[in-house]
């Protein structure tokens, strides 16, 4: 279907449209595990909106990108590219999310702090993770909660706080339960 939208997009010449389709194109095969098609759509939509330079987007392709380095042990790259995505937070992202599960602001702390763990950077994650967690409480947002207690979960067992890891754990799985999100 994907490929469909995109075929529709790039035939109309509609470049909103074209970044919007490639950046879901990306998500989707990222999923698949379909890396280096993740990263030609990804990279197709960042060329797209970097043209009409649309805040959703601008911030969306590049995540997009760091999502496939990050799940390809390309950490430090992961590192760089999320970082770059900063410059392009609007509270209009969280307020919208455009197609976004979770808060887009929040996932961007998520796989950031994950990306530093996996570096050793523990302090870093820390303030990421933190801030991602605090964003998930504020809007009282289950999915974005859960997303980052696992990644606050797997720092904490990393900081050799396993009591705290698994108090985080315990309240993902259980918000997981309490909204069939299984």
């Amino acid at each position: 279907v994907l490929r469909e939208a995109q075929r529709l997009a790039y035939a109309l010449g509609d470049p909103l449209r074209m970044a919007a389709v490639d950046f879901q194109l990306a998500t989707a095969l990222w999923r698949l595990g379909e890396h280096d098609a993740a990263m030609a759509a990804a990279d197709a939509a960042t060329a797209t909106s970097a043209r009409i330079a649309i805040p959703a987007m601008t911030f969306a392709a590049p995540f997009a990108i760091g999502m496939v380095q990050h799940e390809t042990g390309a950490f430090a790259a992961s590192v760089a590219t999320h970082e770059q995505c900063f410059q392009h937070e609007t509270a209009e992202l969280d307020e919208k999310r455009a197609g976004w599960a979770a808060f887009p602001t929040v996932m961007l702390r998520t796989f950031l702090a994950d990306s530093l763990i996996e570096l050793g950077e523990f302090d870093r994650a820390d303030l990421h993770a933190s801030e991602a967690s605090r964003r998930a409480e504020a809007a009282n947002h289950a999915y974005s909660r859960a997303n980052i207690n696992h990644v606050l979960g797997r720092l904490r067992t990393a900081q050799g706080r396993p009591h705290e890891a698994i108090a985080l754990l315990k309240q993902g799985w259980q918000d997981y339960l309490d909204r069939d999100m299984v």
